[in-house]
């Protein structure tokens, strides 16, 4: 039976055609932890009477190795609105400790710490949203942080 009338070539519905997948590309394991980089999004909105703050910002995380930690900062300029944070992991349990300072030009901050979240062992990095509530109950402290695919 032809196929079409225009091709005469003839096949059969009898046999199956055979798909052959593409060669995959090989696997890419992730780095080793301490050569990660991260990379975080913070914002604050914080009303009077403690700080009058709205700011957010995104930034990258690398490994200080005397530190055993990532840390950034947006900058390090004391007149203008700023973010920093470290991202510390505890090798013996699957939990990590990341640190938020957020300052508002020529004062001291907000500093939230996000404690017991957890992660699979061998990758600690964020994917959900971590907030914090401040003092007045409207305003809140958020961060988001991801590991930069290699």
């Amino acid at each position: 039976m032809p196929s079409n009338a225009l091709s005469q070539k003839a096949f059969s519905t009898k046999t199956p055609v055979v798909c052959h997948p593409p060669p995959w590309p090989p696997f890419m394991p992730p780095p080793l932890l301490p050569k990660a980089i991260f990379f975080i999004f913070a914002s604050i909105k914080a009303t009077p009477p403690r700080l009058p703050i709205t700011f957010a910002a995104s930034f990258k995380m690398y490994y200080v190795q005397a530190h055993l930690r990532w840390e950034g900062a947006t900058g390090h300029d004391p007149w203008t609105n700023r973010i920093s944070a470290y991202l510390a992991s505890y090798p013996l349990q699957p939990s990590y400790y990341l640190r938020v300072t957020y300052a508002p030009p020529g004062l001291y901050g907000y500093i939230i710490d996000w404690r017991t979240q957890h992660f699979p062992i061998d990758r600690p990095y964020v994917g959900d949203q971590l907030t914090h509530p401040l003092l007045n109950g409207s305003d809140v402290a958020s961060a988001i942080v991801r590991e930069i695919p290699s």
